[in-house]
């Protein structure tokens, strides 16, 4: 450094004063004593992993095995080129033991360590956690121990399971009856390859009982004040007084060998501390969390800054704020450097003394350390940091601005810290070496040092597996091919008599072929500097994909009439299946573990089958496909409401945050789903639907941005869509409206026939004769009838194969009157007897009804002798329905629903264009003096309430709320203030309490998470029952 580099220029003596200056050059000269390193604590142990051999289950240095790993099925461990401990694979738990010796016997003391998740896997429980810390153990064996887990949790939503998945710590002991349930819990959300920093600490007390204590910090929600996630004081009888065996990390696999994916997690930078020692760094640490800048809160970069700060390594200023966009001098980013080893020292001296030690810098470099630091600055800290590595310059004609750069020692380290990731280069891919780094930007450089995961921009070259060996590319439309590679170069694709290129942006790339015929098999290239990926038997053809839940992933030999499609299309070398990990993810990852098989008799029996009878049938309506390659990519996940496939682009463009509390949303789209976009496909067929009933018609708003959020990720706002109208499930309730799997399909319907390339058609009539039986076999006619579909929506050929659907209506005396579209010439009802009919009475109450077919003029007449004058009628409109009615193609005819309600609002109907709101929900109309109401729906548009609001009318302005689980006022409950635990309300919600008349309040204030203040309820107090209600917007009555 100093004057020999052009970036330390006489520009930074401008920024010393003449005391600093002065004092500077007396250091040079000055024999000073050996630095003081003030953090006066130090682990008994330290695991880096670095330098460190894994073999036969065993991790070794070049003496001693220092650590050891039971064996388990399938395990797939390693030390990775970053060093840390990755453990994965495994069907049943595995850990890693530290050697007794090493642990010392220590039965009290503390942990530090790195948690890294790589993935999450796909399922999980208290007994099945993705991570598992043991601090004590009663036997070597491990059966009885206390354990710290991190672990999937599937959620309620309404009276369903439907693989919405929390992640919680808990505390465990095995030698107890609760087994693995949990002692006490807590959330914090781990997002993959983030590094987060877990500490435990385990002691007996005075009274003989046993104390853990568990903290987790992190960039991603950085701990407000040091106090554990978890703790507890187990006093029971089944307390582990001693260890057996040393510490223990590890993580447990799928459950059996038919269903799951293991979870992949890392860990490093073990530290064990005697308690004493422990007790030293946990002062600091409290000291360093309860600096909290107040300037940075709303800051992009909050958790990262906060977390460094709860680590030490930046602080703030007297005035309390942290400045951002103030430039970092290199005094400053020589003491971040230091103590990211972990030193720290009183005075600048001692920083210098300590940085030329470390040979970061040098005597020459003194006088220029107040001056502000640049990207050169930082570059050759950084390098000398890591002790002046020698970089790869295979890469360095993709920093533009190289050229600029005179000092070999300063080229070496612009290099070395671009291809680390460490510094990053512009858009035009320069260094641009005299930029001033301020403090926002220090933050990052420093993440990048710590933390392999946000430091990677530049990669091997690497394709995602959907783009691989025996994929079936989309004919006649641009081919999208993508990848990962070195931030700067230029990736080759070549393809047939194509060569396309694309640059490498942060460590990515896109490029399109340009539309191919149809054929194969051929070869693709992919080439960089360095490497080569060659895929073969490449065709090209038609892709479809099949997304949704179990029914669309049920597989072709569970299902009715596969033997003879089977035999038809075994053995087509080009009919081709994708098969992908189905893993979740809080983060959309880039590729997930997948294949492409030909269609070998095993890869048919484990296709999807209404994707596989679909390309059956279609080949046999379309001549033109005969000799066309097909391929098929399912992307589903059984027993998954509709916000586990969301696309990652509507939560960003909805702003959506994740809180560790929630259930995660998005996680298949981001673990396995993501990773094919943007494939190029011919079409979709999605069949969702049975896990979101709770939704109600809050499924419409979802579905529609699922359709686009799709069609957005695949570059493809035309890409077409087809619906499966879903089958029948469940009890009914034949009298009033609480069934919900009807309104799905009344979604269903309505978005496919307002929204552009999406057509639908039903499985209403293809229940499974036991009605508890979600899984019906029969989806060949499905197969067949998207089929015909597609002939309509893509090919243009209009083969007259579609389900009668309602076109219009009429109350004629004491009949409705039912006019339909797509009927081809006639209407029947099937064995001459009329099902799934019903009349509404005037009361709001349905009733069975008759139905017979006018053949003058093909309507339908339905009608109930006891109802003189009905408000409404439907068919096919319940949980498991039935059905009679079909059309001249021998197609059911799709579920209708009629009321007769008021074009406008009246004192005990309100009009509300997709009110969104479900029976049991409430409304409250602020033009009327708050008037509180629960609703019922009548339609879509439509609500009712039973007691009557005074002069409501049109232009009232009606607040909306959804209901949510009844609670119980617990102790502290005033008639002012409502304890709940967890009430999960905020201000501008309602409760009603129940025990006291019904009375309704607006949530004015909340206290706490368990403590919420409304306007007085008389007598109110513990054990009330009280229901709330969650604000769903304000809208005018229509």
């Amino acid at each position: 450094m100093g004057k020999k580099i052009t970036c330390f220029t006489l520009v930074g003596l401008v920024f010393l004063s003449y005391f600093n200056l002065t004092q500077a050059l007396e250091l040079i000269s000055e024999k000073a004593s050996k630095s003081q390193n003030i953090n006066d604590y130090k682990e008994y142990f330290l695991e880096t992993f670095d330098n460190k051999t894994l073999k036969n289950n065993k991790i070794r240095d070049s003496r001693n095995t220092i650590w050891k790993i039971n064996k388990v099925e399938g395990q797939e461990n390693s030390i990775t080129d970053n060093g840390a401990l990755e453990l994965g694979g495994a069907q049943y738990m595995q850990r890693a033991v530290l050697d007794e010796k090493l642990w010392d016997n220590k039965q009290d003391y503390a942990m530090e360590f790195t948690i890294n998740v790589q993935s999450m896997g796909n399922v999980g429980h208290s007994g099945r956690p993705i991570a598992i810390i043991i601090p004590r153990t009663k036997d070597k064996s491990f059966n009885k121990y206390y354990a710290v887990t991190y672990h999937m949790e599937n959620t309620y939503m309404g009276a369903i399971i439907a693989n919405m998945y929390k992640c919680k710590w808990a505390i465990i002991n095995t030698a107890a009856p609760t087994k693995t349930e949990a002692l006490v819990e807590g959330y914090y959300l781990l997002r993959e390859n983030v590094d987060y920093t877990g500490r435990l600490v385990i002691h007996n007390t005075d009274e003989g009982n046993v104390n853990i204590k568990f903290y987790i910090d992190g960039p991603t929600n950085p701990s407000e004040e040091y106090k554990p996630l978890l703790e507890y004081t187990d006093s029971s009888s089944y307390k582990i007084i001693s260890s057996e065996a040393g510490p223990a990390f590890g993580m447990a696999g799928y459950s059996d060998d038919g269903w799951g994916y293991s979870p992949i997690v890392r860990y490093d930078n073990i530290k064990l501390y005697e308690l004493d020692e422990y007790r030293k760094y946990e002062k600091q640490l409290k000291e360093y969390s309860k600096i909290r800048p107040k300037d940075i809160k709303l800051h992009e970069k909050y958790g990262e800054i906060q977390y460094l700060i709860n680590r030490g390594i930046f602080s703030a200023y007297f005035d309390g704020t942290f400045k951002p966009d103030r430039n970092i001098a290199k005094m400053e980013f020589l003491k971040m450097l230091i103590r990211l080893k972990g030193e720290r020292y009183l005075n600048d001296k001692d920083y210098i003394e300590r940085g030329i030690k470390l040979g970061i810098i040098d005597k020459k470099d003194i006088v220029f350390l107040n001056s502000p630091i640049n990207k050169y600055d930082a570059a050759l800290m950084i390098t000398r940091y890591f002790g002046n590595p020698s970089a790869d310059r295979t890469y360095i004609s993709n920093i533009k601005d190289r050229r600029d750069i005179k000092d070999k020692e300063l080229l070496n380290s612009v290099l070395f810290t671009y291809y680390e990731g460490y510094i990053r280069l512009n858009d035009d891919f320069k260094f641009m070496g005299e930029e001033f780094i301020n403090r926002s930007k220090g933050v990052s450089i420093l993440m990048r040092m710590i933390d392999d995961g946000y430091r990677k921009v530049n990669y091997s070259l690497e394709l995602p597996h959907v783009l691989s060996s025996g994929a079936v590319l989309q004919r006649n439309k641009k081919i999208p091919i993508w990848g990962r590679g070195v931030s700067g170069e230029t990736i080759k694709v070549k393809f047939r008599k194509q060569v396309k290129t694309a640059v490498v942006k942060n460590g990515h790339w896109y490029l399109e072929l340009e539309p191919e015929s149809h054929g194969g098999p051929y070869t693709l290239t992919v080439s960089s500097k360095k490497d080569k990926i060659t895929l073969k038997d490449i065709y090209v053809g038609e892709v479809f994909i099949v997304a949704g839940q179990s029914n669309a992933e049920m597989y072709l030999n569970e299902c009715n009439d596969a033997e003879e499609t089977k035999k038809k299309l075994m053995n087509k070398e080009h009919i081709r299946f994708y098969e992908t990990q189905q893993i979740m993810a809080v983060r959309p990852n880039f590729t997930t573990i997948g294949k492409w098989e030909a269609s070998y008799e095993w890869a048919i029996d484990w296709s999807a089958a209404v994707g596989t009878f679909f390309i059956e049938k279609l080949i046999e309506l379309n001549d033109d496909l005969e000799d066309v390659p097909l391929g098929v990519i399912p992307i589903t996940y059984g027993g998954s409401t509709i916000e586990l496939f969301m696309p990652n682009t509507i939560t960003e463009e909805k702003n959506f945050v994740q809180k560790d509390n929630e259930p995660i949303m998005s996680g298949f789209w981001n673990g396995f789903m993501e990773s094919v976009a943007p494939y190029g496909a011919k079409g979709v067929i999605y069949y969702q639907g049975e896990n979101s009933t709770q939704l109600g018609y809050k499924y419409e708003p979802l579905l529609r941005d699922y359709l686009r959020g799709f069609r957005k990720e695949f570059k493809d706002i035309n890409l077409p869509f087809m619906l499966v109208q879903i089958s029948g499930y469940g009890d009914n309730s034949y009298e009033n409206d609480v069934d919900t799997w009807p309104i799905i399909r009344e979604v269903q319907m309505k978005v496919a026939n307002t929204t552009d390339n999406t057509g639908l058609v039903t499985s209403i009539d293809l229940a499974d004769p036991d009605p508890m039986e979600i899984h019906p076999k029969e989806k060949k006619p499905i197969g067949v009838r998207l089929a015909y579909l597609a002939m309509d929506m893509i090919y243009g050929k209009d083969l007259g194969y579609k389900s009668a659907e309602i076109k219009s209506y009429k109350f004629a005396d004491n009949k409705v009157i039912v006019d339909f579209d797509y009927t081809f010439g006639s209407l029947y009802i099937k064995d001459n007897t009329a099902k799934g009919f019903q009349i509404l009475d005037s009361n709001g109450k349905w009733h069975r009804a008759k139905a017979r077919v006018n053949e003058i003029n093909n309507t339908v007449e339905i009608w109930c002798d006891s109802i003189p004058v009905p408000q409404g009628a439907r068919y096919a409109w319940n949980n498991y329905p039935s059905n009679s009615l079909y059309n001249n193609v021998d197609l059911p005819t799709l579920p209708f629903r009629i009321v007769n309600a008021p074009d406008s609002t009246t004192s005990n109907i309100l009009k509300i264009t997709n009110h969104m709101l479900n029976n049991h929900d409430a409304i409250v109309n602020l033009t009327r003096d708050n008037y509180f109401r629960v609703v019922n729906r009548l339609d879509s548009n439509t609500l009712s309430h039973e007691y009557a609001i005074k002069d409501q009318a049109s232009g009232d302005t009606i607040v909306k709320l959804l209901r949510l689980e009844n609670a119980r006022a617990q102790d502290g409950t005033t008639e002012t203030s409502i304890k709940i635990y967890n009430h999960g309300l905020s201000v501008g919600d309602w409760i009603r309490n129940n025990t006291r008349r019904w009375e309704a309040r607006r949530v004015d204030e909340v206290l706490d998470k368990d403590t919420i203040v409304v306007r007085k309820i008389t007598d109110q107090g513990s054990g009330d029952d009280i229901s709330r209600y969650q604000f769903n917007g304000e809208t005018i009555a229509e």
